[in-house]
C-alpha cells in the first residue's frame, strides 16, 4: 500500500525475513523447534534484490537507492505460513 503522501523518500531501512517450508527430511528435533536457518538456495542477495526492486516498481519507495540499511534472513518454518515478512521505515538516528 502506497502512503497517501506518495512513495517513501529519504534514508530508509528495510528488514526482510524469507520464510520457507521446512523439508520433511529435517530431524524430528529440528521440526519440533519449529524453525531452522535455510543455508541452501535461493541466494539471499538475489532475494533481497527482487524485494528492493519490487518496492520501487510497486511505488512504495521512490528508489531502492534510498535504502541505507538492510537486514535479511532466510529461515525454514514448520507448520505455519510461508513467504516474506517485509518492514520498511525511515532511517533515523545516528550512524553506529
Amino acid at each position: 500500500m502506497v502512503p497517501d503522501s506518495g512513495p517513501l523518500d529519504g534514508p530508509l531501512k528495510v528488514t526482510v525475513t524469507f520464510r520457507f517450508p521446512m523439508p520433511q527430511s529435517r530431524s524430528s528435533v529440528v521440526r519440533r523447534s519449529g524453525w531452522a536457518w535455510r543455508a541452501t538456495k535461493p541466494d539471499l542477495d538475489k532475494l533481497c534484490r527482487a524485494v528492493c526492486d519490487s518496492l520501487t516498481q510497486g511505488g512504495l519507495i521512490a528508489d531502492d537507492a534510498r535504502i541505507v540499511q538492510l537486514h535479511a534472513e532466510k529461515v525454514e518454518i514448520a507448520n505455519t505460513w510461508h513467504g516474506a515478512e517485509i518492514t520498511v521505515a525511515p532511517c533515523t538516528g545516528d550512524w553506529l
